[in-house]
């Protein structure tokens, strides 16, 4: 039973006790109340403070963290300290030591359609100070403190919002636990040496010398997230910008101590130079995310992490989680930032996202067991796992680390002088997943310098698959994919490349180049045996070809070998384009306009279309012929029962192929249809409408016309190209279903509704 003290207190914050849950997401999360923690905007007393373990005030967020009670405080005693602004602390569970405050910012994103004027009018009876919107987001800024969980319940409730939640502060973690210092680096270059007394396994490292030989982070830019950068003498002039979410700030450390964002950026990035150490990137740009500053809540996480992507951030190196996290707990505004950044970041091909996989030992902690970040554990200079190290499904990779609290031994970067933890300028003790998430994040920097347009996803797969196996043969909970391998990965990264040239060859010289160079690295080129090489530059780094014969016709491909590394290749056409060898054309060809279009073949660059008996008007040239990129036409033919001739042939630099002719009839003066050669002949039904008709991206499917018992069921979608082979397919209930087709080829398609009981169909035509 609880003691006449509890309940008096609980009694006194009955306000909150009100609304025992909140949302994330969709999902209900029921809570339970502190007894012992409390966040206040009051300003309590010295005097009443001393009765806490832990207390820290963020001045800049006006409010107090007040953390595990020395002894019973009576609800009298919060009377007379007037602390009308203080709430508990809430818990998962009555004995989690996993805590999250209540803060007075409701965190707030809007369905399509809502505004923040449907905020206001919601809560007209409350006592609402602002509401302002920031990369998408509401922030409601509220009076009462006791209110915040019941606001952001309604919010959610009403149904505007696609969340709605409290911005809470949660207590972070980190997980740390010809350069003078280079021998000592291990991790990049293990030859066993002695370290702290510890011999090390030879090779037990991530191979980054040899990556060095092909690149070392040029034009890539890494946010670090963590308590703050400032310039130092290892970095030249490469930290780019900074920012502070919370006091808005400019990413710089707030206190001396407050060294582990500068241990971390030297994993990363210290330079190749004549000063301390080397990191795995040595080029890359900083920008630098303070989240450890004055009272940094869930939301100013988020915001940072939009803010790195708004200011160029490629990769994001996160040695943090949040403190005695339970194991299946997420945030929708964490789960939303990282989303946006694997999918918007770097101009849409997706920011690499990695974070350390903490030092609890047990499950991977949040955000790391986020699906879309590299989560990464930790391994000594043997190659042993270790205990500290988190592990479970959601682990990556793992990379070479050292022990924690600073009893480790990865040498990093310190704040300078006297603002760092130790004497001088460089950290002797770095350790814990917080070592080892860097390592990481230097290898994705160092893949994404030699091949920028690869996506977020392609850079994790490279990763992954390029990793050095450990442990269970394959993926295991303790290593996931194995130990990073910088060389491993740079070099696939490489294969993903092409040599730089035309697409198509003739019976002319053709030049190709090397995408990038690597400096003493012998290149040898090769082609298909329907090319040959004409001449390679001294240099090695261009290639001259051309056909073997100006007959010759087919796909061939030109190779360069980077001997020991990597081979690219670039496929190419060689000669004149394939002949068209069948055409396609579509009813009605009465008095209205009908599409033709020609079978895909191989090497066209261009079709030329002539027609006789008829107008060309889509695309639209209103004319009998027409030279472009279509391989699709829509002709209206001339009144009169005799029908129209077309001609067509295909373009590319090398000249044209052969004249493909077809005669197609129509009947106008009767107002009869054409013909078509379709194997499946498919009654068009006007009650479902197919819109925008041509498309070129996404077109929208609207059941809406149909009856109620039409709607019924569910619709099985098919889309057909004119071959009669299934390009798209998806079941629906939906009245308005939207399909991408921009990867489809030009041409004219047969979309096939059914629902069991009714078959509908109807025609589409793609024109990029």
């Amino acid at each position: 039973m609880k003691n006449l003290y509890t309940i008096i207190l609980c009694f006194f914050f009955f306000s909150l006790q009100a609304q025992n849950y909140y949302y994330n997401g969709s999902e209900k999360i029921e809570i339970y109340e502190s007894e012992k923690s409390f966040i206040s905007y009051d300003k309590p007393k010295q005097t009443f403070a001393k009765g806490f373990k832990n207390v820290k005030t963020f001045s800049a967020k006006g409010f107090t963290i007040l953390e595990e009670e020395k002894s019973d405080i009576s609800a009298r005693k919060f009377r007379n300290e007037k602390l009308n602004q203080t709430i508990p602390a809430l818990l998962l569970d009555s004995g989690s030591d996993f805590k999250i405050f209540p803060t007075k910012t409701i965190r707030v994103k809007l369905k399509s359609g809502k505004n923040n004027k449907d905020i206001l009018k919601l809560l007209k009876n409350y006592d609402i100070i602002e509401v302002k919107e920031k990369y998408g987001i509401l922030r409601v800024k509220i009076k009462d403190v006791h209110k915040a969980l019941e606001i952001a319940n309604r919010i959610y409730e009403s149904g505007t919002a696609e969340f709605s939640i409290p911005d809470f502060f949660i207590p972070i973690e980190l997980n740390q636990v010809d350069d003078p210092l280079f021998p000592l680096q291990f991790q990049m270059h293990n030859t066993g040496q002695v370290i702290d007394g510890v011999a090390g396994v030879n090779d037990i490292d991530v191979n980054a010398l040899q990556a060095w030989d092909i690149n070392l982070g040029d034009n890539i830019t890494v946010a670090v997230f963590d308590q703050g950068m400032e310039n130092h003498e290892d970095f030249g002039n490469r930290l780019i910008g900074g920012n502070t979410p919370a006091t808005n700030g400019n990413g710089t450390p707030i206190e001396n101590d407050a060294t582990h964002g500068m241990n971390c950026a030297g994993v990363i990035g210290a330079s190749d130079d004549d000063l301390g150490l080397r990191g795995v990137a040595p080029n890359v740009n900083f920008l630098s995310v303070n989240i450890l500053a004055d009272g940094t809540t869930v939301g100013d996480i988020a915001d940072g992490i939009q803010w790195a992507i708004d200011n160029g951030a490629d990769v994001l190196s996160n040695s943090w989680s949040f403190k005695y996290v339970p194991c299946k707990w997420t945030h929708i505004d964490i789960e939303e930032a990282i989303q946006n950044a694997v999918t918007t970041g770097r101009y849409k091909n997706g920011a690499v996202v990695v974070f350390s996989a903490g030092n609890s030992g047990g499950c991977v902690n949040y955000p790391a067991r986020n699906n879309n970040v590299i989560s990464v554990g930790a391994v000594d200079n043997r190659g042993n796992l270790f205990t500290y190290s988190s592990r479970g499904p959601e682990l990556d990779l793992v990379a070479p680390s050292g022990e924690t609290n600073y009893l480790g031994n990865i040498r990093t970067t310190d704040r300078m002088g006297n603002a760092g933890r130790v004497a001088g300028n460089y950290e002797p003790s770095f350790g814990g997943t917080s070592a080892s998430c860097p390592v990481v994040s230097g290898v994705a920097a160092l893949v994404l310098s030699i091949n920028p347009s690869l996506t977020q996803q392609q850079v994790r797969n490279i990763l992954t698959s390029t990793a050095t196996d450990m442990g269970a043969n394959g993926f295991d909970n303790n290593f996931g994919f194995g130990r990073v391998n910088a060389f491993a990965a740079v070099s696939e990264a490489f294969s993903n490349l092409q040599p730089i040239g035309s697409n198509t060859v003739c019976n002319s010289n053709t030049s190709y180049s090397l995408p990038q160079l690597i400096p003493e690295v012998a290149v040898n080129w090769s082609v298909s045996s329907n090319l040959q090489i004409v001449n390679i530059s001294t240099t090695g780094n261009q290639v001259t070809v051309k056909a073997i014969n100006s007959a010759v016709q087919g796909y061939g491909f030109v190779r360069a070998t980077f001997v020991g590394i990597a081979v690219i290749t670039k496929n190419v056409w060689v000669g004149k384009p394939s002949a068209v060898t069948s055409l396609y054309h579509v009813s009605p060809f009465g008095c209205t306009k009908g599409e033709i279009g020609s079978s895909p073949i191989a090497g066209e660059d261009q079709y030329e279309w002539i027609i006789s008996g008829g107008t060309i008007v889509i695309p639209n040239v209103n004319s009998n012929s027409y030279t472009g990129i279509s391989n699709v036409v829509f002709v209206d033919p001339i009144d009169g029962p005799y029908g129209f001739t077309v001609k067509v042939r295909a373009k590319n630099s090398c000249g044209y192929s052969e004249w493909y002719t077809k005669h197609i009839p129509t009947n106008c003066t009767t107002g009869g249809g054409g013909m078509t050669t379709l194997s499946n002949s498919f009654v068009l039904d006007n009650k479902v409408v197919l819109f925008p008709n041509p498309v070129s991206a996404s077109v929208f499917v609207n059941l809406n016309q149909l009856s109620d018992n039409e709607k019924e069921f569910d619709f099985h979608i098919k889309l057909f190209d004119f071959n009669g082979s299934l390009v798209f397919e998806k079941q629906t209930n939906r009245i308005l279903e939207q399909i991408n087709v921009s990867s489809l080829r030009n041409g004219i398609y047969i979309l096939h509704l059914s629902n069991g009981e009714r078959n509908i169909t109807e025609k589409l035509v793609i024109q990029h």
